[in-house]
């Protein structure tokens, strides 16, 4: 069993690592994660200096690999973030397009749940960096759905792994989610 530590950007990548869906599914390869991840509460707090202490604490927990999860927000490219918050002893960063919210848009099963729909509710697009962030567009269509958008998006991110039966699983099958076809092609690759 490959033991894997995350440090992630922020709540939202938080809830997702540390949720059961993401347990079962990266368990099929033969992946478990260290129960301590990491939130470094925000990207400005990933660069190389601040994060020894996290990768230490990691690798005394027993970590394999140590992985960083975050935000592509506005930099213009994915190898701008990668290179920026890179660090010899980080094997990969994944980088999500615009932000990790956009899986909740991608898992058309767990967000027609979320919008009180009884079918499924598709979103073509879900990592466009061309309209508004994904947070405000899920928060946009609880207002055009069921006349109440959310709170937050910790609240929305246990919402939906703990309600509305989000799945990687499903978001795998988007076309258009590349973000997880990038980790679940890293994952199947590792070995103590």
């Amino acid at each position: 069993m490959v033991k894997v530590g995350f440090i992630v950007e922020g709540d939202t990548e938080k809830v997702l690592v540390s949720s059961l869906p993401f347990k079962n599914w990266i368990s099929q390869f033969n992946i478990e994660i260290i129960d301590h991840i990491i939130n470094a509460k925000g990207g400005g707090n990933l660069l190389p200096h601040k994060i020894n202490d996290m990768i230490e604490t990691l690798n005394n927990k027993g970590a394999d690999h140590i992985f960083i999860l975050t935000d592509l927000e506005d930099y213009p490219s994915i190898s701008h973030v990668k290179e920026r918050i890179s660090h010899p002893q980080i094997k990969d960063s994944f980088i999500t397009i615009v932000a990790t919210e956009s899986w909740f848009l991608a898992c058309s099963t767990a967000l027609g749940f979320w919008l009180e729909k009884d079918t499924q509710y598709y979103v073509e697009d879900p990592e466009s960096k061309g309209i508004e962030k994904p947070f405000e567009r899920i928060k946009a269509l609880g207002l055009q759905e069921k006349k109440r958008g959310c709170r937050n998006k910790i609240t929305l991110a246990k919402d939906m792994v703990q309600r509305c039966g989000f799945s990687f699983e499903e978001i795998l099958a988007h076309p258009n989610c590349s973000s997880i076809k990038y980790i679940e092609s890293i994952l199947k690759t590792l070995h103590p």
